[in-house]
């Protein structure tokens, strides 16, 4: 494998800014207050509380391998056909990688759009 290197374009700020972003999303926002309205306040914070000590472990395992691999490109797809090659799990993780992307961007559109257009009700 031919070896990239690498050009440092975004300072700290804009990194942090980045990974704040990628993290949090649009989700936390709009289902944060469904989320109290069911379960109620106390277990929505524990909730939100044992999700970012997993979203953080998942955060410090990429942390690692951009790490160790410092390559430019796909993230998850790099990892991936670093450790098993490029054959078909490398095809079968980057076909459900761009699904779940669909997926998730299209549920959090929709979920936004209907508190967009009556964010009184309680929609479920």
């Amino acid at each position: 494998m031919t070896q990239r290197k690498l050009k440092r374009q975004l300072n700290l700020g804009q990194v942090i800014m980045l990974g704040a972003a990628g993290t949090i999303g649009a989700e936390i926002f709009v289902l944060t207050g469904h989320a109290a309205g069911i379960a109620g306040p106390p277990e929505a914070v524990l909730a939100l509380i044992i999700g970012g000590f997993l979203t953080l472990s998942i955060a410090l395992n990429y942390c690692e391998l951009a790490t160790f691999l410092p390559f430019s490109g796909g993230g998850t797809m790099t990892y991936v056909g670093e450790a098993f090659g490029k054959g078909w799990l490398h095809f079968v993780v980057g076909s459900l990688d761009c699904l779940s992307s669909v997926f998730l961007r299209s549920s959090q559109r929709g979920r936004f759009c209907l508190l967009a257009v009556s964010p009184h009700s309680r929609a479920g």
